[in-house]
Formats: structure tokens, C-alpha cells, sequence
């Protein structure tokens, strides 16, 4: 379990969300096209796993202001480790 901070996610996990994770799936194939948590060059990060055509990993963010990260393939093993797959997430009700 983890809480989010900030907005890369938003508006399906915003700050201050706590997320549920699945330590069981931590393959790449587990996880694409999901939410998960990793570290990438030693920074924890929130984001969804894409395949490329050429092979290399992009991590999208839900919000469109954020630019998508690529990681070439030959760079995934010794740059990322993935934690889990996201599979819950809750937060505080907040003000209208």
C-alpha cells in the first residue's frame, strides 16, 4: 500500500490517494496496458505500461499534460524495477 503524491495520474488517482498493489505481478507482460508502481533510475513512479512497436516501453500518465516516458528495451533491466500491479485506490471525500 502506498499514497500517491501529485497529479500525473489525475483523474483516475489523484494526490493523496492510497493505492493497493499486487506484488505478484511484477513481469512485463503481467503489467502492460495497467496502472502499476515502479522505479525508474531510482524515483518511485505511478504509471501506465505501454508496449511500442520498436520494442521499447513507454509509461503514460493519465493526465494529458505530462509527457509519456520511453525507455528503450535494451535499457529496461538495469533502469526499472516494478513493484506491482495497482489493482485498488481510495482517497478522503473531498470538497466540492
Amino acid at each position: 500500500m502506498i499514497e500517491v503524491v501529485g497529479d500525473s495520474m489525475d483523474p483516475t488517482i489523484r494526490d493523496g490517494d492510497v493505492l493497493l498493489i499486487r506484488h505478484d505481478r511484477t513481469t512485463l507482460q503481467a503489467t502492460i496496458g495497467n496502472v502499476i508502481v515502479l522505479t525508474l533510475d531510482d524515483l518511485l513512479y505511478v504509471k501506465r505500461l505501454q508496449g511500442s512497436d520498436q520494442g521499447d516501453m513507454l509509461l503514460t500518465s493519465d493526465n494529458e499534460f505530462y509527457t509519456p516516458i520511453r525507455i528503450p528495451r535494451r535499457e529496461w533491466d538495469e533502469r526499472v524495477r516494478i513493484h506491482g500491479l495497482a489493482f485498488w485506490h481510495g482517497g478522503s471525500i473531498r470538497k466540492r
